[in-house]
């Protein structure tokens, strides 16, 4: 193959490659790791590891899915049957990426309006403030009745301002920090 003829784009990527590849190979293998202890490996994904003092402990991350008409979490439950817009909320959020949604998003999961473009902004506006209402009444739920099945420091249905969208719980440092001891 004539060097020549390839794109200086394409040398640059392989140069970076073959650096790559040379910084993997020169990395030692795990039999070889004798003063460092490697972490245990859970089967559970929603499982960490978080220091507390001198010692590790498990914290229970939560783990949210909505099975037929009931909102599980962790080891609680809740029916919301008699709560349609609720339980389309929690659902959107279980299915979303990330358990992010947009505000278009959640107009079109929960409210189901589809043809957001063709509506008036005024309308548009009544049905989001209607959605942070709910949400709203969500946070609150998830905070009393949900709380139970994981520690505190979990902030239900928290609203990040730069990205501009909805996120359905974050942990504060506290969360992880005060882990009572094995």
């Amino acid at each position: 193959m004539n060097l020549s003829t390839v794109p200086p784009d394409v040398l640059r990527r392989a140069e970076l490659f073959d650096f790559i590849a040379d910084l993997v190979r020169s990395w030692p293998f795990p039999g070889e790791l004798t003063d460092v202890a490697k972490p245990p490996m859970y089967a559970n994904p929603f499982v960490v590891m978080a220091p507390s003092d001198k010692r590790r402990s498990e914290v229970i991350l939560p783990n949210i899915t909505v099975i037929d008409q009931r909102l599980a979490c962790n080891a609680a439950s809740l029916d919301l049957e008699r709560r349609p817009l609720m339980l389309r909320l929690f659902k959107a959020f279980c299915e979303a990426e990330e358990r992010q949604l947009s505000r278009e998003e959640i107009l079109k999961k929960v409210y189901l309006i589809n043809d957001i473009e063709l509506r008036s902004e005024r309308y548009l506006e009544s049905k989001y403030c209607n959605a942070v209402k709910l949400i709203s009444r969500a946070r609150i739920l998830a905070a009393a009745l949900l709380g139970r099945a994981v520690r505190n420091g979990v902030e239900w249905f928290v609203y990040d301002q730069e990205r501009r969208i909805w996120c359905l719980f974050r942990m504060r440092n506290e969360y992880f920090t005060n882990v009572s001891p094995c």
